[in-house]
């Protein structure tokens, strides 16, 4: 049975068959525009160019390309004695605006002890980490560089994406700097594990071919706006089988000035794992309910747990389920059918605001409380 650890719902492992791949490439061991991003919403590709011609994606790439960069970090030498040698990894990343924050994946830049920027001209600086954000796996990256020097992205309005509609990536697929590709929009609102155990919500599906090293580049609409940050693929060989995901414009553009400013960005936790409650699985368990959130494990002192949330017992025989687990049915009023319903609807709210749910336990309708928390470094243990 799969099992979902939230925010409520962060995906512990992948949730398909295949593997999910952080697109950040190892390479071998080695030496050494706007004043700010627009908050206005800004068309998305459909309204601009319903087809992603060859000139639109020539278009795009002259307006973004200059923006776009391949970020080089070194990280703890490995071996020992003189033949001791750092490692070294690389990712993409864009700017942001003309003082100097460049945006990447927090994957890209955990544990570097140095990093390089390398600008689309070859020309490159050295870069410091200001803000990490692993529950949605971004960073905020400064360059202390010329202005003129620095070509912002524009961030656009991901809530208006439409499946379908054309989109581009640049970014540095195996070390290949400069590199364009492009595809459509394959679907919206999917839910993937992050970094730390949490979910990302509503990222977008892309079939543009993205591989190890785009990690941290933009996913452009036709205007060359930024709609989503690539951040990882769906795929059995560690390379793209044409399913890619991004993390929504809309989500970095929620916590950017806290990363840029050095802050905790904060998400908010429930404490509980849970699976998409199926009739198939309602049988099996002999529940009334046959759709919402089968709650399987509260963990001890969180949130949930304060609040009196039950979890399933753990099964004793190799093939029983694990049974007794209240049934999650509504939040605060919305009927809900699945895990990521849920871990959409948490995730915008704060942290200390409360929820209510509704729930089944022992065939008897009953609403429960939860006064949300954050999300924590390390999930407790039972």
């Amino acid at each position: 049975m799969t099992v979902f650890r939230t925010a409520i719902g962060a995906l512990l492992g992948a949730v398909l068959g295949a593997a999910f791949v952080l697109l950040f490439v190892r390479a071998a061991p080695v030496g050494s525009a706007p004043a700010s991003v627009s908050a206005a919403p800004v068309k998305s590709a459909s309204q601009v160019d319903p087809v992603a011609t060859t000139s639109v994606v020539q278009s795009v790439y002259q307006v973004a390309n200059p923006g776009v960069v391949s970020i080089v970090t070194t990280v703890n030498s490995t071996g020992s004695g003189p033949r001791s040698q750092p490692e070294s990894g690389a990712g993409s990343g864009f700017v942001v605006d003309n003082q100097g924050n460049v945006v990447t994946n927090d994957h890209v830049v955990e544990g570097a002890k140095s990093l390089q920027v390398i600008f689309s001209d070859g020309s490159s600086a050295a870069g410091k980490i200001v803000g990490q954000d692993p529950g949605d796996d971004l960073a905020v990256v400064k360059v202390a560089v010329a202005s003129n020097r620095l070509h912002p992205l524009r961030l656009a309005d991901s809530s208006a994406v439409t499946v379908g509609e054309p989109v581009v990536a640049i970014g540095n697929p195996f070390n290949l700097h400069n590199t364009v590709t492009s595809g459509i929009v394959s679907a919206l609102g999917r839910t993937r594990p992050s970094v730390n155990g949490r979910s990302i919500a509503n990222m977008i599906q892309t079939d543009a071919p993205v591989n190890p090293g785009n990690s941290g580049g933009p996913l452009l609409d036709a205007a060359g706006n930024v709609v989503g940050i690539v951040a990882q693929i769906e795929s059995p060989v560690r390379g793209s089988v044409g399913v890619g995901f991004a993390i929504p414009s809309d989500t970095l553009s929620r916590y950017l000035s806290t990363l840029e400013s050095g802050g905790k960005v904060q998400h908010p936790w429930i404490g509980i794992s849970g699976q998409d409650l199926t009739p198939d699985l309602a049988q099996q368990l002999n529940l009334p309910a046959t759709s919402g959130v089968y709650v399987v494990e509260v963990f001890p002192g969180g949130p949930a747990d304060k609040a009196g949330l039950k979890g399933a017992t753990p099964s004793t025989g190799r093939d029983s389920l694990p049974t007794g687990g209240d049934v999650i049915t509504n939040v605060d009023g919305n009927p809900v059918h699945s895990v990521q319903e849920i871990s959409s609807y948490v995730d915008g709210k704060s942290p200390s605001s409360s929820v209510i749910l509704t729930v089944l336990r022992n065939g008897k309708s009953m609403t429960v409380t939860v006064v949300l928390g954050v999300w924590p470094d390390q999930l407790p243990s039972d």
